[in-house]
């Protein structure tokens, strides 16, 4: 998995060479929402692009942790529901002619 950078708002020392990351309008460094390492800028491209998700890395569930076919079965809940809803529509539409059976 890669790093997910947000960048500018970062404060701090560079984790790669030490030195503080000073604010320039807030749109300085980079921050990993991950492993929550804080680079500048410059020192982004000297680090791994692969994440190891930092020091509470046991309790991160990443997107990648989810299984497609609990995507797959949300998704067919959601239709069934949709289609649940269009009947009881039709059902409400028609009362008076259950009224007059």
């Amino acid at each position: 998995m890669t790093h997910h950078w947000v960048e500018g708002n970062c404060h701090g020392k560079c984790s790669r060479c030490r030195k503080a990351i000073k604010s320039y309008n807030g749109i300085t460094g980079l921050h990993c929402r991950w492993c929550q390492i804080t680079l500048h800028n410059r020192c982004a491209s000297q680090v791994k692009p692969d994440c190891n998700l930092g020091e509470h890395r046991i309790n991160i569930l990443p997107p990648t942790a989810i299984c497609p076919i609990v995507l797959d079965r949300q998704r067919s809940i959601t239709k069934e529901f949709k289609s649940s809803r269009g009947l009881h529509r039709s059902d409400s539409q028609t009362p008076s002619d259950s009224n007059h059976s």
